[in-house]
């Protein structure tokens, strides 16, 4: 469905200008009948959602996984586009393939091997957006600095992973260089340095990021 001011105001502008104005498509919530037993974060990871954003959709979850037969309410496709759509740019990560393509205007524009995350703490496939920015990010679970960190997703409440450069630990030891192309992280999308900071420095808030299986 379309917002009707949103979609007004991209008429008139259109009306005014020489170009065409694009027009974002919303989607509406869902309903599903659970067919095999499985929890939120499994269910979350097959439809490409948090499972944290399965509980805001149907709040009755929050005390428990769903049950088979059972018809729940899931998130819009789109629940997490929660920034306006950089409509020029898009990010593509295939997990499968470890590697990360990025397009400008249709155009690819760069091309990366990367790491994902390991079996016990996976990327969460999805369609999401780049959220934050931050130079030189601190995981105090882990006692590493992440340069060049752009935030996407938030795996649980307040906890975001994110594309960043190699880390780096607190003792100076600089983690995953030799392991670039496997899983290897803790649910980030790691870069090579200077892979990382020109994607930084090119993504802009509100950004697609797709991220496949």
């Amino acid at each position: 469905h379309f917002h009707f001011d949103e979609g007004l105001e991209k008429v008139k502008q259109g009306l005014q200008g020489s170009q065409p104005e694009p027009l974002r498509v919303y989607y509406r919530p869902m309903t599903y009948t659970v067919q095999r037993p499985e929890t939120l974060v499994s269910l979350g990871v097959r439809i490409g959602m948090p499972y944290w954003k399965l509980i805001e959709a149907d709040p009755k979850l929050a005390a428990r996984n769903p049950y088979v037969g059972e018809t729940i309410t899931l998130p819009a496709k789109d629940a997490m586009l929660t920034l306006p759509v950089v409509m020029n740019k898009r990010i593509v990560i295939s997990i499968g393939e470890q590697h990360l393509w990025v397009y400008q205007e249709g155009e690819l524009i760069q091309d990366h091997v990367i790491s994902t995350g390991m079996a016990n703490s996976p990327t969460m496939p999805g369609i999401f957006q780049v959220q934050s920015h931050f130079e030189n990010a601190y995981a105090s679970n882990w006692d590493l600095w992440m340069p060049h960190f752009l935030g996407i997703y938030e795996a649980v409440p307040g906890f975001e992973n994110g594309i960043h450069g190699l880390p780096l630990l607190s003792n100076g030891v600089r983690l995953w260089g030799s392991v670039l192309g496997q899983p290897a992280s803790y649910g980030c999308i790691i870069l090579d340095l200077e892979a990382a900071e020109e994607l930084y420095h090119w993504a802009e808030d509100g950004v697609v990021v797709e991220i496949l299986r």
